[in-house]
């Protein structure tokens, strides 16, 4: 299948920061603190958060923003287009935290890329040749959950294959048992993303409500942490056997 992937309609600044707890602005910050993980609307999303730990602690921050076009090819995942970043950031007013993120940010330290998806693949094995991640289902990263899902992937594949006869319906329990949740993942996603670009009034007031509930740990929420937690079928009650619990 050499379907090309589709554009989705946005592109993202991606930053990081090392050692962030060396910089006043980011070691005393009250809300970006190490143990924070900060989303929310800016022109599209903005993400920021600490990874790591010691010397390797980095601060990283992320911003989508709807354009016609993706960079072109020689600039996707290099060093970002800062003429492009600085027309984002006057979408901002000063004091937003973008403007001083961006500053502290070296032109090698910040990727721009485009932001594609592919529509679910219906055959998602062939022989022995097997798919899985973003191969058969690649989605946008909106709710965070590309990596966990190649990730149960192929946890559930090698529980397949331990658990059948013959690869072949060990490839068809695999993909019986994921294509629906990883469509379902996907769809989120995709419902995300429009509401974050839309330009609708109304669509922007339901992702008012719909932060200020999961910031509440409200109803959103609670659906959040059933579709994601308690619907993963790689939980060791789903699939360790007895002796590896």
């Amino acid at each position: 299948d050499e379907t090309p992937p589709i554009y989705s309609g946005a592109n993202i600044f991606y930053g990081k920061i090392p050692q962030p707890t060396k910089i006043d602005y980011l070691r005393d910050h009250p809300i970006f603190d190490e143990g924070s993980v900060v989303n929310g609307p800016g022109t599209g999303e903005l993400i920021a958060f600490h990874v790591g730990a010691g010397k390797k602690k980095t601060f990283i921050w992320a911003n989508t923003y709807s354009s016609p076009n993706p960079p072109p090819k020689r600039e996707e995942w290099n060093q970002g287009n800062l003429k492009e970043l600085e027309d984002i950031l006057l979408n901002y007013p000063d004091s937003h935290p973008i403007r001083d993120f961006a500053q502290l940010t070296g032109k090698d330290d910040l990727l721009h890329f485009g932001l594609f998806y592919r529509h679910h693949k219906k055959t998602w094995s062939h022989d022995r040749v097997v798919l899985l991640g973003d191969s058969c289902h690649a989605t946008l990263p909106y709710i965070g959950q590309g990596a966990n899902q190649a990730i149960e992937d192929a946890i559930y594949l090698a529980d397949c294959l331990d658990r059948h006869n013959t690869h072949t319906e060990a490839y068809q329990d695999y993909y019986d048992k994921r294509f629906p949740r990883t469509k379902r993942i996907v769809q989120m996603a995709g419902w995300m993303h429009k509401m974050y670009h839309s330009e609708s009034w109304f669509m922007h007031k339901a992702l008012d409500v719909l932060i200020s509930s999961a910031m509440k740990g409200g109803l959103v929420v609670k659906q959040f942490e059933r579709e994601i937690i308690e619907e993963c079928p790689v939980h060791p009650d789903n699939v360790l056997p007895p002796t590896a619990k």
